[in-house]
């Protein structure tokens, strides 16, 4: 579990290094996802949803939070409700789908580090 961490925090380092804005829109690289992909669960797109601890609830190759995805916008999969039951998970667990509530969470969030 340790180990998991330290490499969540050296994920969320290299997210913010691998960040760019254009036209005022933070974008991410492709590579960037990939790294924090790897970071957080050796990108295992089966990893499903997991409680490491009380309280806490992640799920898929991200291990992406309800209110992370919350705070993204709630994306969901093509012709679903973000109010369904189950659309955070199906979302989340689904590898491109999760990339997507990176890039909205950053979009929201990102601020430019050096001006």
């Amino acid at each position: 579990m340790w180990t998991r961490n330290v490499l969540a925090s050296i994920a969320v380092t290299l997210f913010a290094v691998g960040v760019s804005t254009v036209f005022g829109q933070a974008t991410v690289a492709p590579d960037c996802l990939g790294c924090i992909c790897e970071a957080s669960s050796a990108c295992n797109a089966t990893i499903g949803c997991s409680v490491p601890f009380p309280g806490a609830y992640f799920c898929g190759p991200f291990l992406i939070s309800w209110a992370y995805w919350a705070d993204a916008g709630k994306p969901v999969l093509q012709n679903d409700d973000p109010n369904r039951k189950g659309a955070f998970e199906n979302c989340v667990n689904d590898l491109y789908c999760a990339a997507e509530t990176v890039r909205l969470y950053l979009a929201k969030f990102s601020t430019d580090c050096n001006g």
